[in-house]
């Protein structure tokens, strides 16, 4: 699908310096998983007990954490806001949303991290690669962390853009 475009058309990237430091974290959790089930030789790691599923859960997430980084690093994501809708492209793919067939964007926020999100209404196509993950957040899409600008700015430049189009469009 190909969005109408605006005459001012914001184009936000991801930071490769702050992929670099994710993709370093991400060897940490490894590390940390053999180190829970294996380094003083103490308990089963089989046994079922929160330490060894934190222990086999950092060791399987490490790896999946550090692909994403390195294609975060290949590929960096770039949001492209237009008359339409936005556009997301990284080392997944590529996605575009119309604005209106999104409900509401806002920032979603953790303990280390805030991330720009959006739900979109009942009945639109969720083609986000993420979509299952998204779903246990309630919320149908995200722009991942490490951005040039903060998330609390790139949801307001959103929601300008939605209000702006959304009618024009429909």
């Amino acid at each position: 699908m190909t969005l109408p475009q605006a005459e001012d058309q914001p184009v936000f990237r991801q930071d490769r310096s702050k992929q670099i430091y994710i993709a370093l974290g991400s060897v940490a959790f490894p590390v940390l998983g053999w180190w829970i089930l294996f380094a003083d030789g103490v308990g089963s790691t089989t046994d079922g007990s929160f330490r060894t599923i934190a222990g086999w859960l950092a060791l399987g997430c490490g790896p999946v954490m550090l692909l994403n980084a390195i294609g975060q690093l290949v590929r960096p994501a770039v949001l492209t806001l237009a008359a339409g809708g936005f556009t997301v492209q990284c080392w997944r793919g590529r996605q575009d949303v119309r604005w209106q067939d999104v409900v509401e964007i806002n920032v979603w926020s953790s303990l280390w991290t805030n991330m720009v999100t959006w739900r979109l209404k009942d009945g639109v196509p969720d083609t986000d690669v993420m979509a299952g993950i998204n779903a246990l957040f309630d919320y149908n899409g995200a722009l991942g962390t490490g951005w040039q600008v903060p998330a609390r700015s790139i949801v307001a430049r959103m929601n300008e853009f939605k209000a702006r189009f959304e009618a024009e469009a429909a």
